[in-house]
Parts: structure tokens; C-alpha cells; sequence
């Protein structure tokens, strides 16, 4: 059938007669080379179109910046506007150094970019450049956010001046009403020297207020924003001072709150000890979890102090005594020691258990390393012929992890219960990078013993169920960075 043929260097064209007979109209030769030429010229056509693509995608992206752009214009009028309204109302010297210029000029700034970016024809650089845009008009729009700040801070100035001293003197009137209760309530004058010493730079500012609020000195008005500011400060001031002055209250009933919680607690770390103690008894044949029996000890002496803190605290959180802040350091302590007895009779028994199922995992883990390495070693043996450095390397690693094991067994069954894991794992791994290609540099795909293909049955190495990874079951035990060697 007529058909186009470029590796010829022939196209045949077909036309189709009145009567629906073919005949050959022409034929065009192409040479290999000008072949190539059509091929090229569409490739690069298509790059081409492909690279206007992302410039335009690019261009469209920085074009996006433009209602950036326009919403901080938007708010450098606004602020004009306000700030030509403040003018008229505030002193000028409260809006000396206050413009918009700043703001105004990284807008052309940002308008400078943005038209660069749309005139570029590297999509990186429209986008750098539509960044730039992006930065300069946010620039803009904080300088509008704050001339607007200001021009708010000084119209709330100009409505409460005359009120805002009125406002500290009844916060004044409060903290000290406060006291007056706490005192009258049995809690000792000498809890409030630091309330008071706060409530009395309170009452000098608001005096500084009501001096300056009297001085007149521009349009019928005293220096409002001073007044204002003064006034703020002062009822800041007082506030604190209450705060302060509850707050010994507070301090006596959270530390009557904490007595109890801790005699809770302790209660309940005590009842966790004999479970603890025997743990820490069996696990005193094996030298890594010796220290068990010590770390129990410590957690049921620590609870006996805590027995005789809890009463202290409490005298020295009474009403006849007072001192608040040495009932909470005492507690303090008292929580710092239930803790450590909570963690240490947790920690024995979630090492006993992890060091019984080790014990009873060992024989199997061991066993089951041994298989691997000696399938691997056999694999290694069948295809000495090919170079077997990357599976010997892993055999060497896997022959001295369950060296290791055993000699941890007697010590660490924890800790030799992952070296088996990991003897296993390697041995596996051993065996899966064994060269089994063929003298000839034919693939080795045939069966070979009782192997079906180059592996043994499963297809995830030859383990039976040991290629897990080194950490088995016991991830989330406390051997994690092995016990003994530091875990704990």
C-alpha cells in the first residue's frame, strides 16, 4: 500500500481519479538530511511554544500581584484622607514626622517591578521580579497601616482625655478595696507590700494627669495625648496591683489544691511498689537490669519523703503560719519525687516483661539466624565463580551480630535478642546479593536445592520470620538504644 517513507528518502503521493481508479500524481524525493531538517525545525517549533506556555503561566501569576498593588493604593488614600482630617482636629506637633511619602514611593517601586516582570520573557525572572512587586506594595501598605494607627491613637486620646483619669483612680479605689478584704479576711498586711508599692506609682501618674489635664496650651486644650497617657499607664498600674494582691490568695488555695492531689498520687505510686519490687528482684539475675532493684528502692524512699513534705506544706500553707511561697517550693519537691517513683516502677515492670518474652524468643531467634547464614553461606559457595564481595560483607556482619547475641545472652537477653534479629536480617541480605549469574555471563534463573528460583519459598528472602528488621517486637521496648547500654 502507497504509504510515506523518510527512511527511503521517498514520499509517495495518491490521488484519487473521476472514475475511482489511483494514480501516482508525483513523487518528492527527500534526502536523509533535509529529513532530519522537517524533524528538527518541528521539534523546535514545539519547544518553543512549550517555553511560551510557562512564560505565559508565569506572566499570569504576576499579574495577580496587581490587586496587591491596588488594595495598598487604596489604603495609602485612605490614610491620606485621615490623615488630612487629623490636621484639622490634633495638634500639629502630634503629627510632626507622621506622611505617607514612604508609602507612595514603594508603590512606584512596586508598579516599577510588576511592569518589568510583564515585560520579561524568562518565566524565572517574572516571577522574581513579580516578588519584588509583591514586597514593595506590601511595604506600602504597612506604611498606611501606620499612619492610620496614629491618626486612631490620637482621636481616642482627644475622646477620653477628660475621663481617663477618672478611669485610674476608680482601678486605684478597687486594688485597694481588694486588700482591705484580703486583710480583713486574716491574710497578714505584709503579703501586700508589693501590691502596694505597685499602687503607688499607680497615684502618681494619675496626679501627673490631672496637673498636666489643667495646663492649657493649644485651641482651649491641655496636651490630651499626655493626659491620655498618663491616665493609661496609671490605670495599667493599678490593675497589677490587684492582680497581686489576689494573688496570694490564689497561691494558698492552688498549693491546698496540689496537698491533695499529691497524697492521691502518692497513694496510688505506693500501691504500684510490690509489683515493682518483684520485677526488680528477677531482674537482678542479669547484670544489665541490676540497677532496677535500686532505682525501686529509691522510688518507695522518695514516696516516704513525700509522706512527710505533704503535712509540712501543709502547716506552712495555713492561715497561721502563711508562708505561701515555701509551702510551694516544698511541693515542688514532693511532686518531683512522686514522679521519679511513678517512672521507676513503670519502667521495672515494662523491662521484666520485655526481658521474659526475650527469654522465651531466644532459642528460636538464634536458631533461625544460624538457617540464614548457613543458606547464605551455601548460595555464596554454588557462585564462587562470580565476584561476592557485597554478599560476603553482608555474611561477615551477620556471623558477628549473632557472635554478639550470644555472648549478651547471659547479660542482656534484650539486647541479644535484637542481635539475632539483625544476624537475620543481614543473613538475608547476604543471600538476596549473592551474583548468581552464569560463567558465561548467561542469567543463573534455574531452581537449585530446595529453592524456588533464587530464594527460599517466599519471596521476601529466605527467612522463615526473622527479615523483619534488626528491632522485631521490641521497638517500643526499653532496650530501644539497648538496655545496659545506656537506655536507662
Amino acid at each position: 500500500m502507497p504509504g510515506r517513507t523518510f527512511g527511503a528518502s521517498v514520499v509517495e503521493s495518491e490521488v484519487v481519479s473521476g472514475k475511482g481508479m489511483p494514480w501516482r500524481a508525483g513523487v518528492v524525493w527527500l534526502s536523509a538530511r533535509e529529513a532530519a531538517a522537517v524533524v528538527l525545525a518541528v521539534l523546535f517549533f514545539m519547544l518553543g511554544f512549550a517555553r511560551q506556555a510557562i512564560v505565559l503561566s508565569a506572566k499570569l501569576e504576576a499579574k495577580s500581584v496587581g490587586e496587591v498593588l491596588q488594595a495598598s493604593a487604596q489604603s495609602l488614600r485612605e490614610a491620606d484622607r485621615e490623615l488630612e482630617q487629623a490636621r484639622q482636629r490634633h495638634f500639629p506637633r502630634y503629627l510632626q514626622g507622621v506622611s505617607t511619602a514612604g508609602g507612595w514611593s514603594a508603590l512606584r517601586t512596586a508598579e516599577f517591578y510588576l511592569n518589568s516582570a510583564l515585560q520579561s520573557k524568562s518565566p524565572n525572572e517574572v516571577r522574581r521580579l513579580a516578588a519584588q512587586a509583591r514586597a514593595a506594595a506590601n511595604r506600602a501598605s504597612d506604611v498606611a497601616s501606620s499612619v492610620r494607627a496614629k491618626t486612631a491613637e490620637l482621636d481616642e486620646a482627644l475622646r477620653g482625655f477628660r475621663s481617663a483619669p477618672e478611669r485610674a483612680e476608680a482601678a486605684a479605689r478597687d486594688a485597694l478595696e481588694t486588700v482591705s478584704r484580703l486583710v480583713g479576711m486574716g491574710y497578714r498586711p505584709a503579703h501586700f507590700v508589693g501590691a502596694k508599692r505597685v499602687l503607688s506609682q499607680a497615684g502618681e501618674l494619675e496626679r501627673q494627669a490631672r496637673a498636666v489635664s489643667k495646663r492649657i496650651v493649644e485651641r482651649g486644650l491641655p496636651d490630651y495625648l499626655a493626659v491620655f497617657e498618663l491616665s493609661v499607664r496609671a490605670e495599667g498600674l493599678a490593675k497589677e496591683a490587684k492582680r497581686l494582691a489576689l494573688g496570694v490568695q490564689a497561691l494558698r488555695l492552688e498549693n491546698s489544691s496540689r496537698v491533695a492531689d499529691l497524697r492521691t498520687r502518692a497513694g496510688s505510686a505506693a500501691s504500684m511498689y510490690p509489683r515493682a519490687r518483684e520485677c526488680a528482684a528477677y531482674l537482678l539475675r542479669y547484670g544489665a537490669y541490676a540497677h532496677f532493684a535500686g532505682l525501686v528502692s529509691r522510688g518507695i524512699s522518695g514516696l516516704a519523703e513525700v509522706r512527710r513534705l505533704l503535712p509540712e506544706a501543709q502547716r506552712l500553707n495555713s492561715m497561721d503560719v502563711q508562708r505561701f511561697q515555701d509551702a510551694a517550693s516544698v511541693l515542688y519537691r514532693a511532686e518531683r519525687l512522686v514522679e521519679d517513683a511513678e517512672e521507676g516502677f513503670r519502667q521495672a515492670v515494662r523491662v521484666y516483661r520485655s526481658v521474659l518474652e526475650a527469654e522465651a524468643l531466644l532459642a528460636a531467634a538464634s536458631a533461625e539466624a544460624d538457617r540464614l547464614i548457613s543458606l547464605a553461606e551455601a548460595r555464596i559457595s554454588r557462585y564462587s565463580h562470580n565476584n561476592q564481595s557485597r554478599a560476603e560483607g553482608y555474611l561477615a556482619d551477620a556471623r558477628r551480630s549473632l557472635a554478639e547475641g550470644r555472648l549478651l545472652v547471659r547479660d542482656d537477653p534484650i539486647s541479644a535478642l535484637q542481635r539475632y534479629r539483625a544476624a537475620a536480617s543481614l543473613a538475608d541480605r547476604a543471600f538476596d546479593e549473592v551474583d548468581t549469574s552464569s560463567r558465561t555471563g548467561s542469567s543463573g534463573g534455574g531452581h537449585w536445592g530446595g529453592f524456588g528460583g533464587d530464594h527460599g519459598g517466599s519471596g521476601g528472602g529466605p527467612s522463615g520470620g526473622f527479615s523483619g528488621g534488626p528491632s522485631g517486637g521490641f521497638s517500643s521496648g526499653p532496650s530501644g538504644g539497648g538496655l545496659g547500654g545506656g537506655g536507662f
